[in-house]
């Protein structure tokens, strides 16, 4: 059984990462992010609720009660999630260049304040991925270096779904039952059905979760979520990179 922190915003792909580390025994703690980012309770509402019922699923009899089966699927044991409280002084904004560097120093930090002599850092970036932060696929190697060299190899980075295509991925969160409705990925304060009060862009993340649920079948009264607009969001929040014409 290894210690895992998971790099957790309550979206389909670090779900997965905490099921599938679960799944094969290991010990789970979720480090969600707050960097005043404009989603951040609807994430943090996700993430709560999905630890809920991943937890339901752990076989921890000290903290938990469950039955055989779930016990036989979920053997891992999963921990109360750590918020890491992250300064930008960039305020309303989709997305904060450099995050999964400032995240993985966190979970250092973290883990040392907390006795650690070893763990590993999960990331859920996957085969697809070209974000040019926190979701391309290149960069992983690199900070595995960086951080074990700088943790004297007591710590180091995992991508527990590295070469899963999106439909793979949309496959296996079906298949282990998590509740697509507990995951959230707009980039917006609310579910936006793929469009931001600017009519010229669209939220990839709502994208891609409807193209998952579509993609395993789930009904369109589902993942179909109406336009809505948003006052409260400013022009400034258009600092992502993969925002793409309508």
């Amino acid at each position: 059984m290894s210690k895992v922190i998971v790099l957790a915003s309550g979206g389909v792909d670090s779900a997965l990462v905490m099921a599938k580390l679960l799944k094969q025994g290991d010990d789970v703690y979720p480090l969600f992010g707050n960097y005043d980012q404009i989603p951040y309770k609807g994430e943090r509402r996700a993430i709560d609720s999905l630890v809920e019922w991943l937890r339901d699923r752990t076989a921890d009899y000290s903290q938990f009660a469950f039955d055989i089966k779930a016990k036989e699927i979920y053997p891992g044991v999963l921990h109360e999630i750590v918020e890491a409280r992250i300064s930008t002084g960039i305020g309303e904004i989709a997305a904060c260049p450099g995050r999964v560097l400032s995240f993985v120093g966190a979970a250092c930090i973290w883990a040392f304040t907390n006795d650690w002599h070893e763990g590993q850092i999960a990331i859920g970036i996957h085969r697809g991925d070209k974000d040019r932060d926190s979701c391309r696929v290149g960069y992983q190697d690199s900070l595995n270096e960086t951080v074990k060299s700088l943790t004297q190899d007591r710590m180091g980075i995992i991508t527990p779904l590295m070469g899963m295509t999106r439909e793979q991925m949309a496959e296996e969160v079906e298949d282990l039952g998590i509740p697509w409705d507990t995951l959230y990925n707009c980039y917006w304060g609310e579910p936006c059905g793929s469009q931001s009060e600017h009519m010229d862009y669209r939220c990839p993340g709502c994208r891609r979760k409807q193209e998952a649920m579509r993609h395993v079948g789930r009904p369109e009264s589902e993942w179909k979520i109406p336009n809505r607009y948003f006052s409260t969001v400013s022009t400034r929040a258009i600092a992502r990179r993969d925002w793409k014409y309508a």
